[in-house]
């Protein structure tokens, strides 16, 4: 496949205690934490709320269609065999596990 080619993939993220989800591509070999990152970034600029921050490490990542276990931040998303995720904000002391490492 030519590297300028790359596949993207639509997905949403819909986050703890907000109006809905933000749609949103992103290539298939980035990572759970970059796809996060990207979503957190275009959050407020369409005026969302609550504010939310900007750091990837205060929330857990979730397929929305499979177990609740936290998806691990190095894994590709298009491995994570879904396209709508949700996010909790983490508590203080919170042990973390995550599938996919």
């Amino acid at each position: 496949m030519h590297s300028s080619k790359r596949i993207k993939l639509q997905i949403s993220c819909l986050f703890q205690e907000s109006t809905g989800p933000p749609r949103f591509l992103v290539r298939v070999d980035d990572t759970v934490r970059t796809a996060i990152q990207t979503a957190l970034r275009s959050y407020p600029r369409e005026g969302r709320l609550p504010f939310l921050g900007n750091n990837f490490d205060d929330f857990f990542v979730y397929c929305a269609n499979s177990d609740f276990i936290a998806l691990s931040p190095v894994v590709p998303i298009g491995r994570t065999g879904g396209r709508n995720f949700l996010l909790y904000k983490k508590k203080q002391k919170q042990e973390e596990y995550y599938f996919g490492e």
